[in-house]
Formats: C-alpha cells, sequence, structure tokens
C-alpha cells in the first residue's frame, strides 16, 4: 500500500469495515484531502476489482488494501472533480455508480445540537428518508437515531439487502447515522440493519418512514411528499382566526378501515348530520398482523399518502375538520423514555404532531391512554401547536393501560386536568351514568333502569367543573375539569359495546322502540350537557357488532375482523327517524351558545338545577343573555323512568325545540303551566 494511501487508509478501519462493525465510514470510505493530494477509498465485499472514472472519462485503477475487497486510490492533485466507482465481481458482472460517501451530509452541527437537547422540532425535515437532489445527482438521503449501535446499514431490494453494502456514518456528537445512496427512487423498499454491542442484528422500519407495506415483516417504502397540490387555503385561514372552544363542535369518530374506498360517503354524511370533525383512528388489524409502522405514516386506504390528503384536502372543501389519533401502541414502547423525560423521545412525539399539521393540515389530535405521557410533555406540546394553530383542539384518555412507573401525580390523567389547560379529556363519568359501567352487561345507568343517579348526572352535564348544586362527597369525586370545554361528553366510542349493543345486553327484555327511546335519551343529553360531545360513526342510526352465529355482541372489537367491525351504511335508510333525532340536537347547540359556555363562572351563573323534580328526573335552566344566546331562559328536563310525568312549568309560555321523538332549534308548539315529559325522553323548552 502506498505510503499516501495509509495515511487515510487504517488497517484497523479495514478490518471494523470487513468485519461489519464500522460506525463511521466515511472514516475510510469516499475522498479524503491530505497534504500529497487526495485520496479516493470504496468497498464491496463482492469485488475483485475497481476503478475511478472522473467526469472527463479518465479510468483510474484502484488498488486493493489488506488483502480485503476495500479498494484505494491516490492522485497527487486537490483539484476535485466528480467521479463515479467501476467495479467488476467475481462473476464478471459490473457496475458503475456515484460513490455515496463522496456526498457530505445534511443535517448540520446546529440541528445535531438541538436533536441532542431535544429540541429539533422539525427534524422529521431531514429524518428518515428524502428524496433530495446534491449537485447533478438525485437519490435518497437517509438518517435514523441508534442510540448505542455498532453499525447501521440501509437495506433493500436495491441491494439484496445485504447489511455490509452502504454503512451509515455516524455523526460526531450524536446518536444520529446518516447516508446519501445515489440513484434510488421513490416506490423501492428499505429498512435499516441494526448490529448492537452485543453483536446481535436487527433489520427494522423507518421509524419516520411516511410508508410501509401492509404485512407481516412488511418494509418501509420511499416516498415524495412534495408533490401534492392543497386546495384548503380558505379552511386553513378561518380555522386559524378561529376559537375551538368557541364555536359549535361536533366530533364523529370513524376508524380509518371503515373507510373502504376514497369516496365521498363519510365526509356526505358526516356534512349532512352536521358534524364539525372527524376523529380518524389507525388500523388495529395490521397491529394484530405483525405490520410494523411509525408515528408518521397514514395507515389510510392502502397506507398511501396522497390519498389520506386527498381525504383532508376535500374534508376541508366540504368545511369538515379532520382529527389524528395518537395510538398507544408505540407511545407505550417508549413509556420508560418519557418516564425519564429523555429529550429525543419528547422531542419525537412533539416533531410527529408538527409534521401532521404541516404535511397534512390535521386539525386535531386524540391521545389514546394519554396517562402514560406527563403532564408537562402534554402541556409542551399544547403550548407548541397553538402557537402554529391557535384553534387546534387536544383531548385524550386521562388513564393508561397498565403498570407505569411514573408518578400517579405526575401523569396526564383526568384528575390532573386542571393542570393541562386546554386539553380535553373523556368524560367516563357521564358515559357511565347515563348508560351504566362499560365493564358490566348488566350494570345500569339513568336511561336504562339505573336509579338515584340524578347527582351523578348533574355532575356531567356540568362539564366536570365545579358547581354549587352538585354533592360531591355524595358523588365519591371532585371536579376535575378547569373549563368545560375539556370535557368530552359521550356514551360510546370504538372501545366496549357499541350504545345499542350496550342497551340491549342490558335490557333483554326491552322492546326495540323502548331501546330507541333510550337511545334518543343518551344523545340528547349528551348534546345539551357542558363540554364537547363526541360519538361513534354509526350511533345515530343503531350501530351494532354481533357476532357470528348470534353469540351476542362484541364488546372490545379491537382484534376483529370488518365483518364484525365495518359500519353498515344501510341503516340509514331502515332509520331515518333516529338520524333526524341526532341531527336536530346538533342544529339545536349550534344555534345556542348556552350549551357550551366557556368557563367555570360562566356555567356557574348561568345554569340552575330545579329541585321540584320527581325521583329519576333531572331538571335545569340555562339563562340564555347571560351567555350571550338570545332566549331569556332555556328549561332541559331528562325524565329517565318508564312512566311520563307531568311537570309544573316556571311562569310564562314556553316553545318546544326538543321532545320524545323530535329535536331543533326552530320550535314547533308553545305551552304553559304544565308539560307532558315522555317516559324515557328529554324535553328542551325555549322561553317565548
Amino acid at each position: 500500500m502506498r505510503y499516501e494511501i495509509s495515511e487515510v487508509v487504517k488497517k484497523d478501519q479495514v478490518m471494523e469495515l470487513v468485519f461489519g462493525n464500522c460506525s463511521k465510514p466515511k472514516d475510510l470510505l469516499g475522498r479524503h484531502f491530505i497534504l500529497q493530494g487526495q485520496v479516493i477509498s470504496a468497498y464491496h465485499p463482492d469485488a475483485v476489482k475497481m476503478e475511478v472514472i472522473s467526469e472527463d472519462g479518465e479510468h483510474y485503477p484502484m488498488d486493493t488494501v489488506e488483502r480485503q475487497p476495500v479498494f484505494s486510490l491516490f492522485l497527487p492533485h486537490k483539484r476535485p472533480f466528480s467521479y463515479q466507482i467501476h467495479m467488476t465481481f467475481h462473476d464478471g458482472n459490473t457496475y458503475i455508480g456515484s460513490d455515496p460517501y463522496s456526498y457530505e451530509g445534511l443535517i448540520t452541527e446546529e440541528e445535531e445540537k438541538l436533536f441532542s437537547k431535544g429540541n429539533w422540532t422539525e427534524v422529521y425535515h431531514k429524518m428518515g428518508c428524502h428524496k433530495v437532489k446534491l449537485g447533478n445527482t438525485e437519490g435518497m438521503y437517509f438518517a435514523v437515531w441508534a442510540p448505542g449501535a455498532r453499525r447501521v446499514s440501509v437495506v433493500g431490494d436495491f441491494n439484496y439487502w445485504n447489511g455490509m453494502l452502504y454503512p451509515m456514518h455516524k455523526m460526531e456528537n450524536s446518536d444520529i447515522f446518516e447516508l446519501f445512496i445515489p440513484g434510488l427512487s421513490c416506490g423501492q423498499f428499505y429498512k435499516f440493519e441494526i448490529k448492537n454491542v452485543q453483536g446481535d442484528i436487527i433489520q427494522m422500519v423507518d421509524p419516520y418512514a411516511v410508508m410501509n407495506e401492509e404485512k407481516e415483516n412488511g418494509a418501509s417504502r420511499m416516498f415524495d411528499l412534495g408533490r401534492f397540490r392543497w386546495e384548503d387555503s380558505r379552511w386553513l385561514s378561518k380555522r386559524y382566526h378561529g376559537n375551538v372552544f368557541k364555536t359549535p363542535m361536533s366530533v364523529c369518530e370513524v376508524r380509518i378501515s371503515e373507510l373502504d374506498s376514497p369516496d365521498e360517503k363519510v365526509q356526505e354524511i358526516v356534512q349532512d348530520m352536521r358534524h364539525t370533525h372527524i376523529l380518524l383512528r389507525g388500523t388495529p388489524e395490521r397491529a394484530k398482523l405483525g405490520v410494523e409502522r411509525g408515528f408518521f405514516e397514514p395507515a389510510f386506504y392502502g397506507n398511501t399518502p396522497d390519498t389520506m390528503r386527498f381525504f383532508v384536502n376535500r374534508s376541508h372543501k366540504r368545511n369538515i375538520g379532520v382529527m389524528l389519533e395518537i395510538s398507544p401502541e408505540y407511545l407505550t414502547r417508549a413509556v420508560h423514555l418519557f418516564e425519564k423525560k429523555h429529550p429525543q423521545a419528547v422531542n419525537y412525539l412533539l416533531a410527529n404532531i408538527l409534521f401532521w399539521i404541516k404535511e397534512y393540515h390535521i386539525d386535531g389530535f386524540r391521545f389514546d391512554l394519554m396517562g402514560v405521557l406527563d403532564i408537562d410533555t402534554m402541556n409542551v406540546i399544547a403550548e407548541r401547536l397553538k402557537e402554529i394553530r391557535p384553534d387546534i383542539y387536544l383531548y385524550g384518555e386521562g388513564w393508561n393501560g397498565g403498570p407505569s412507573s411514573l408518578a400517579e401525580e405526575k401523569r396526564a390523567f383526568k384528575a390532573s386536568a386542571k393542570k393541562m389547560p386546554g386539553i380535553g379529556m373523556f368524560n367516563d363519568d357521564i358515559r357511565d351514568t347515563i348508560k351504566g359501567s362499560v365493564f358490566y352487561d348488566d350494570h345500569l345507568g339513568f336511561v336504562n333502569g339505573g336509579t338515584h343517579l340524578e347527582n351523578a348526572l348533574r355532575y356531567g352535564i356540568t362539564g366536570a367543573v365545579a358547581h354549587p348544586q352538585v354533592d360531591y362527597d355524595a358523588y365519591g369525586s371532585r371536579p376535575w375539569a378547569k373549563e368545560p370545554g375539556q370535557s368530552i361528553n359521550y356514551v360510546s366510542c370504538h372501545d366496549n359495546y357499541t350504545l345499542w349493543d350496550k342497551l340491549s345486553v342490558s335490557c333483554p327484555e326491552a322492546s326495540e322502540e323502548k331501546k330507541k327511546a333510550m337511545n334518543r335519551l343518551c344523545a340528547a343529553i349528551v348534546f345539551t350537557s357542558q363540554g364537547v360531545p363526541f360519538i361513534q360513526a354509526g350511533e345515530e342510526f343503531l350501530r351494532s357488532k354481533p357476532l357470528p352465529e348470534k353469540k351476542g355482541f362484541a364488546e372490545n372489537s379491537y382484534n376483529m375482523p370488518d365483518a364484525v367491525n365495518s359500519i353498515k351504511w344501510d341503516n340509514i335508510h331502515e332509520y331515518p327517524d333516529m338520524i333526524a333525532y341526532y341531527k336536530g340536537l346538533m342544529a339545536l347547540r349550534k344555534a345556542h351558545p348556552v350549551f357550551r359556555m366557556q368557563s367555570e363562572a360562566e356555567m356557574t351563573q348561568n345554569l340552575c338545577f330545579l329541585s321540584d323534580t320527581p325521583e329519576n328526573v333531572v331538571a335545569y335552566l340555562l339563562k340564555g343573555k347571560g351567555a350571550d344566546d338570545t332566549p331569556e331562559n332555556i328549561l332541559v328536563i331528562f325524565n329517565g323512568n318508564d312512566e311520563e310525568i307531568l311537570y309544573n312549568l316556571p311562569e310564562g309560555k314556553w316553545k318546544i325545540l326538543v321532545d320524545d321523538k323530535t329535536a331543533g332549534a326552530d320550535g314547533k308548539k308553545n305551552i304553559s303551566e304544565k308539560a307532558d315529559v315522555e317516559p324515557l325522553s328529554a324535553l328542551v323548552l325555549e322561553k317565548e
């Protein structure tokens, strides 16, 4: 080996490379300028001959180093020039291509420092896989964080999944590995191969991948996000200048796998129902099949990023917001990192959420099992997002799904909601009060035979904020919300029985008409309570999830096929009366700000529970003028009895907005003095 070459090419580096233990291949490979000139080195485990081809067509034979398939060339000048490597293999085949190790990395020193501190929130612009053009050469740039790795390589169908090719270069002050590979294009599959300090070799999908194969042990797929043309500027402008807490909001939850094609059916139904937002959940079947995926991949219509963006774009043009679920499937893998406030873990989550806002124009997020995160992390997320989108809505499950070493007082639990202003929580209190506990089939709530629940229902109606007419000692829980907008009011979602199935299993002898009455009463309570109403898609037309062979209903169907989980859209035509009732409730809520008050003080001042009510009846008066509403008063009565009641009305004439069969904002007739409240029904009256 020439003296000049030996200045760059060290024996120990060569051995590290050929034995697959090299973390900094650019220290050996590529072009290196030295005092006497420049040294160009290349490696391929199957090569028997290499030469450098300059941009002007000159061929320069390369020498082998240490009798290994490492080849080097010394040139006695420092003139930079473009070149390619010409390789010849044992079987006589040849390959000519640009040298990946001749290109500089794209992550700057400042970005590396920000990453190390957990402050690089736009990390997704460089981490993962990106189509780039360096000089006149197009290819793919790869970067991944792999703490403690001895070697990281890019593998794929382009190199026969051989981890000895394309080892990535570790940056100096972090555990980031990066490499630009010329000639690669969108559509090709890849993974990262990691060799740990124990010598174990693992192939994993890219945690920043925007596309992955939909099969077991599938790979990531190269994709260019820069091609899509958005047409939702009007929506974004309106959204930015809006205030989510002062505008009507109704969320319809849809599982992505339920959207069987990229058609407009769901958007049309949501728009017709007058929902303001669609919540897109992930695809649990993929996890069941052992399919790996990351936070940056939309599991949507065959995992196509542009198709999801098309869906969001079209929803916005219809004035429908789109929210996204952050799944615990991946959060729980990194719980220990969050518990230790690992800066990279927190940064990864925050960067991911910013990615969905900027690249997919997402309007809000639902955090599944939010209790695996800590209060400080959630507040950082909220503060950062609201700087970008003041009206963004964040909510989640205020609990976790198992043991955690994170101290309970630090968890993002429902009980800590007051420490997380602007972040909503699912209100399981109102859920279980209305229809009975989700954990026991025979447990009864206000609408299906439960008794002595009047105080508990008041607790839910007030949006879980403090109210002087709620007996918290009797209920056994203190108010947990700082503002009513933090309370996500619901009776059914993807977990547990659908509302119709819960009513069926808890009241097996009830007729269909009686269960429909219970269903309407559930909806009336949800849409007239303080907070944000939330329904599972299909609840409005009696969605059910019967098990095969009439063996009951699916209680928790996350691991069941679409035959159980899919929405039976034909029921829209079978139950138009139910759909009309839900639409009327939404219209009522949108028309009257008094149903969506913004603060504890406002709600306490303008909501008064009436005491002269029979057993299993709750009635309250809303003072419209105090909440910037038009009517002087709105009276709401819930009758949880199987018999009708005669209720003595406050003085004046009252217009019926909601009764046992119809709902709306306009009203249909006037009554005074007394009102007949039908069994298992709501009555909403507006004072003339």
